[in-house]
């Protein structure tokens, strides 16, 4: 972790949000997208960088599910309850609150008689004070430097936000809101549908080129497809699925857009393409539990391999999402054409999985 102490009145530090595990991928799409970014530090799902430029540039970010403006952040926060008063005290006199306040209020906010506000608290880790106690005291602290503000439950024009790690301490005004993180494309689910960040983190790995052939063999609701087709031009998009159910609610959040795209009704194992046809697959394997089981999963992959070997031209690549990792080591094994590059640890609703970057 970088030491660096936070605080600027005239230049906002900002905060990305990011599921546990894409902390480098999502610096990586930062450091891509917004050129000059300087990274301040990185705790766990948290990415803290200065960006000089446009701010609503950063609602753009597809691997981030919220966007952060810091009031102040401290890497020395103490785990005791006089810690927390001393860092109450601290973001009172806090010269940074003006400058997010109005830089909340000119990207999200219209006209409104009062503004409405309430606190919310992540914390992690051990700590000698509770969760509320942590709340109640930046609740405090905003009341007393903003009277004027009512206090909501839900529903807030503006949200002020604190993370708790030990040995870190964040206060921000949230800028994002939920369609950053949940998309609005998606019209139809399916369970254990992919969340579209960590769709959008796997389409970055594939490092994505207009001349793409793209395809994901396991499409599922789409998510996949989607981000791919958000993020660059392509040369040609298929997505597929064993489970016509899926195709449905594949078409239904593709809609009319995105073209060229085709969905078939396939098996990933036996799959109606050509030798050589495609320059990048991305796919959310199956994990066994809400789809598949252990003994499908070793037919599967195996099946699934001997195809992705074939239908992958020389030089394309294979992002592949799972936590079947002895089955992943065994075919690579076998299958010394595709080769690791890198593997990204992610927690998916508290359970540990994969993104394996394969070379062919």
């Amino acid at each position: 972790m970088r030491r660096r102490r936070g605080g600027s009145a005239q230049v906002p530090l900002f905060a990305a949000q990011v599921m546990p595990g894409l902390e480098e991928v999502a610096w990586d799409e930062i450091k891509q997208r917004l050129v000059g970014a300087l990274r301040l530090a990185s705790v766990e799902e948290l990415v803290l960088f200065r960006w000089l430029e446009d701010p609503s540039t950063l609602l753009e970010l597809r691997t981030t599910e919220d966007v952060f403006a810091i009031v102040d952040f401290s890497q020395e926060m103490g785990p005791a309850y006089r810690h927390l008063r001393a860092y109450a005290q601290k973001l009172y006199r806090c010269r940074a609150w003006e400058a997010v306040v109005g830089l909340h209020h000119r990207m999200c906010q219209g006209k409104v008689k009062r503004t409405t506000c309430r606190v919310v608290t992540q914390m992690r880790g051990r700590h000698g004070f509770r969760r509320v106690d942590a709340q109640r005291a930046v609740e405090g602290v905003v009341a007393a430097r903003f009277p004027r503000w009512k206090w909501v439950s839900d529903h807030a024009h503006l949200e002020v936000w604190v993370h708790l790690q030990p040995g870190f301490a964040m206060t921000s005004v949230r800028l994002s809101d939920r369609t950053m993180r949940h998309r609005r494309y998606k019209v139809a689910h399916l369970p254990a549908s992919l969340r579209p960040t960590l769709a959008a983190a796997m389409v970055f790995l594939s490092q994505p080129r207009p001349s793409d052939r793209f395809c994901d063999p396991m499409c599922g609701a789409g998510t996949i497809l989607i981000e791919r087709a958000m993020t660059e031009r392509f040369a040609g998009l298929w997505g597929g699925d064993r489970d016509p159910g899926a195709i449905s609610v594949a078409r239904a959040n593709i809609g009319p857009r995105h073209q060229p795209l085709a969905l078939h009704h396939w098996d990933a194992s036996r799959l109606p393409l050509l030798d050589a046809s495609l320059d990048r697959l991305v796919t959310n394997l199956p994990f066994g539990k809400q789809m598949g089981s252990v003994e499908e999963n070793q037919r599967l992959y195996h099946g699934f391999f001997q195809e992705m070997g074939r239908v992958l031209r020389d030089g394309g690549k294979a992002i592949l999402l799972t936590n079947q990792h002895d089955l992943i080591r065994q075919q690579l094994a076998v299958h010394p054409a595709l080769r690791k590059v890198r593997e990204v640890s992610v927690r998916i609703l508290g359970q540990p999985a994969r993104i394996y970057v394969l070379a062919h």
